[in-house]
């Protein structure tokens, strides 16, 4: 992929994540992503519109730092890494792993509720792909999770269900 194409193909995704982001739904919108204040949710990339991606929080301190432990885990199989971040919404937190699974989970309790699997391997079979393991992260905007594949789709998966709402190719596989 060229660095022209790339360019090109990144600008259609965030037109098609912007036009997404128009509608009239109700749930998580600009306000909250941008209120700098709230500390319960981590709903976009940075945390908030500012990016700082710094938690506010202070109930955590070098005093008893030494006292935090795992509450749960989950295992990952066939995950060869993570590397975005994951986003925090209504106690549900969501990330994307390798071939771009996206993934619902109880945040309290560690319990998987969804998976959404794109089928990336599928899609890209018998071609030659370079760094596709992994993604950079998810988006979350009015009750959708947008994932975007390695194959050049945007996803916009129901972010209660984890089932695709719709699904748009950004450049000619």
């Amino acid at each position: 992929m060229t660095c022209l194409s790339f360019n090109r193909n990144f600008v259609i995704l965030v037109f098609l994540f912007v036009a997404a982001c128009q509608s009239k739904e109700k749930g998580i919108g600009d306000a909250a992503i941008a209120d700098e204040s709230q500390t319960s949710d981590w709903l976009s990339y940075g945390r908030t519109h500012s990016e700082k991606r710094f938690s506010p929080l202070t109930t955590v301190s070098t005093a008893n730092v030494s006292q935090l432990k795992v509450d749960w885990y989950l295992d990952l199989p066939g995950d060869n890494g993570i590397v975005s971040t994951p986003l925090v919404v209504k106690g549900v937190m969501y990330f994307v792993g390798s071939l771009n699974k996206v993934r619902a989970v109880d945040a309290v309790t560690g319990k998987l509720l969804w998976e959404f699997d794109p089928e990336v391997g599928k899609a890209t079979l018998g071609r030659r792909v370079t760094g596709w393991a992994h993604s950079r992260g998810i988006s979350f905007y009015n009750d959708k999770v947008f994932a975007a594949t390695r194959d050049g789709r945007l996803i916009a998966i129901d972010a209660k269900t984890g089932k695709a709402v719709w699904t748009a190719q950004t450049f000619d596989p």
